[in-house]
């Protein structure tokens, strides 16, 4: 394990080349009640109070990938492009768009523009390998949607921020490359109506970035299919619109544009999620703090 400080802020980074390391910092932090902080590739830069920092960017690398059963297993501190680049050169790609590592994905839950169709990042999360901040792993999950044994704690993690285990590994369900995708302009009257359509979209993204809220959707698959089902309307030169942001806004399904004309940010229709450009507060639940106090009874993990 790599051992070094960070000049400005004089904190202790350590980056894990094992699992087995992963689990001895959480095991001694426990005991010692000291407070770490996890990161992938640091490409969020999310605020932290914490003693220690620990770094997944050694924790990398694809595992399996299989076409037939349409899954893909990999180490959390593998780049998502990367990995993405992977499977487009197979044909296949995860119906979702990010700017860091896999265990950030899923750590985040965030909507990406294909969220509309496809759900957030924990629906196509089949299983995965965890720390707990005990310094348990817990295998758990399999390669198949229909895998149904066991409580899925790998999806009681996803969006939690780290702040109740660690992804060390992750197997996620892949599609098939389509043939074409294609963003379009959208009336922003008609965007929640086209969102639970029978046309499908991937996604429908409306953004208040600029002076009127302006709508786009997006649709994959053959690309005779995709250009009959989006020929009334035209296409969108600068493609689909980009807040690199983690800070998430709940609504009910529908009232997405409502909550989208009161703050900056995304609205993914049909999800109830919206990306803000600024910071909101976070709400923890009474499940949270159930979960909370069996994972990480230390609260190790910040």
């Amino acid at each position: 394990m790599k051992l070094f400080k960070n000049t400005l802020s004089n904190i202790q980074i350590l980056e894990p080349f094992t699992y087995e390391e992963v689990s001895r910092v959480f095991t001694e932090a426990s005991k010692e009640k000291r407070k770490i902080s996890v990161r992938g590739l640091d490409s969020n830069r999310l605020k932290m109070d914490a003693d220690e920092v620990l770094s997944l960017r050694n924790i990398k690398g694809i595992l399996e990938f299989s076409e037939a059963d349409q899954y893909v297993k990999v180490r959390a501190g593998t780049s998502f492009e990367e990995l993405q680049s992977f499977l487009f050169s197979k044909g296949y790609m995860i119906p979702h768009m990010y700017w860091g590592s896999v265990g950030g994905l899923f750590s985040l839950n965030l909507p990406s523009p294909y969220s509309t169709w496809f759900g957030l990042p924990k629906d196509i999360l089949l299983g995965a390998t965890i720390s707990t901040g005990l310094g348990e792993i817990i295998r758990s999950g399999g390669v198949t949607t229909k895998f149904s044994s066991g409580y899925k704690i790998w999806k009681v993690l996803s969006g939690s921020l780290g702040k109740l285990g660690v992804y060390l590994d992750v197997t996620i369900k892949v599609i098939k490359r389509p043939e074409s995708i294609k963003v379009v302009k959208v009336d922003p009257k008609d965007s929640f109506k086209l969102a639970v359509s029978g046309k499908r979209p991937w996604g429908v993204i409306c953004d208040s970035l600029s002076e009127e809220i302006q709508c786009y959707a997006v649709f994959g698959g053959f690309k005779d299919a995709v250009n009959e089902v989006t020929r009334d309307y035209s296409e969108s030169t600068k493609g689909m619109p980009f807040l690199k942001s983690t800070f998430i806004l709940n609504s009910r399904l529908g009232d997405e544009l409502t909550l989208l004309s009161r703050v900056r940010g995304l609205a993914f229709l049909g999800t109830g999620t919206i990306l803000a450009d600024r910071e909101v507060p976070l709400r923890l639940t009474r499940s949270f703090e159930i979960l909370k106090k069996a994972l990480d009874p230390a609260s190790v993990l910040v």
